[in-house]
């Protein structure tokens, strides 16, 4: 809870601050502690189950990535190390054993034809993936924002404009997203 101190005394030079009043002004003496955004949604998580195993796994997967490459250099594989031990010419370079080369040294196995290690491929891949996930969050906001504020500031025509490309957008998103994978 916040206070403020108000001045003491009505001489000249400086104010000194009152001490904080432990009365409340409101009648009953309640007093009622703030609570900040932060702490009211902290407050929901823990009382979504869901929402809390979520959050641990996207800790866990961003945890992962950023240390990629202390948990590959455990295995001793890089993502682009071929392990050609681990691949049996003889079968195709199909990976030794009945379930994909799965290892001490190959925790998800080889990939077949390459000797790939598939561990290192997939945490490597994991920060890939998180790049673009938060790159296209950042970008498609930072666009939102300056087209909001574009119709905002320009009113009239440029609204209404702006207003019904992102009607029909919204209207028709799978085929805007289609259109632009177009060759």
């Amino acid at each position: 809870m916040t206070t403020q101190h108000q001045p003491v005394g009505t001489g000249g030079g400086t104010a000194l601050p009152a001490e904080p009043s432990t009365q409340d002004p409101r009648p009953g003496g309640t007093v009622v502690a703030g609570r900040s955004p932060a702490r009211m949604a902290w407050k929901r998580i823990r009382r979504d189950k869901v929402t809390l195993a979520a959050l641990v796994a996207t800790l866990l997967f961003i945890a992962v990535a950023l240390l990629a490459p202390v948990l590959t250099a455990v295995t001793g594989w890089g993502p682009i190390t071929p392990d050609n031990r681990a691949i049996n010419p003889d079968t195709g370079n199909f990976p030794y054993g009945s379930l994909g080369g799965i290892s001490a040294q190959h925790p998800l196995g080889v990939e077949p034809g390459t000797g790939y290690d598939l561990f290192a491929r997939v945490v490597y891949g994991l920060r890939t993936s998180l790049y673009v996930g938060f790159a296209s969050a950042v970008l498609s906001t930072a666009v939102g924002v300056v087209a909001g504020l574009a119709a905002r500031y320009f009113g009239g025509w440029v609204d209404s404009l702006l207003s019904r490309v992102m009607d029909v957008m919204l209207a028709f998103p799978t085929s805007f997203d289609a259109s632009w994978q177009r060759p």
